[in-house]
């Protein structure tokens, strides 16, 4: 977790597909949302909202992740995720959000990353992860070429 400052007892969720056809298909909306939920319940955290986008992970200009962030500065929320990937697969846009988070107190969680307890450790492993979001984007991309 890029770690809250406030010591909050809410959070958002944010679940982001690629696709149209995932979008209404729900492809993997329901199992990230159901996956997120679940994080919010160990955390002990009151899900106040759920943000559901489908855009591409490259894309920094998402309307639904920017009402997410809003409503997660203006209550002190938790943001919570079910893959880090969903939030961004861009590793300049994974450095703002970073620093966007820890300028504002935000928390975020990601259920597939580790939560350690050193926050330069924790911020050190979701850059890489963000690096490799994108490395796969590139490679899937070169496969579909």
């Amino acid at each position: 977790m890029i770690a809250a400052k406030n010591n909050a007892k809410v959070s958002v969720v944010y679940t982001r597909v690629s696709t149209t056809q995932q979008g209404i298909d729900g492809l993997g909306i329901k199992a990230q949302e159901e996956r997120a939920r679940a994080k919010a319940e160990e955390l002990g955290l009151e899900v106040i909202g759920v943000f559901k986008e489908v855009e591409s992970g490259r894309k920094n200009k998402r309307p639904e992740f920017v009402k997410m962030m809003n409503m997660a500065i203006e209550t002190g929320a938790v943001v919570i995720l079910s893959h880090m990937s969903r939030l961004t697969r861009n590793f300049n846009f994974m450095s703002h959000i970073a620093d966007l988070s820890e300028r504002h107190g935000i928390g975020i969680v990601a259920c597939d990353v580790p939560q350690l307890s050193d926050p330069a450790q924790t911020k050190f492993i979701w850059r890489i992860m963000a690096a490799v979001a994108e490395l796969e984007v590139e490679q899937t991309r070169q496969r579909t070429r």
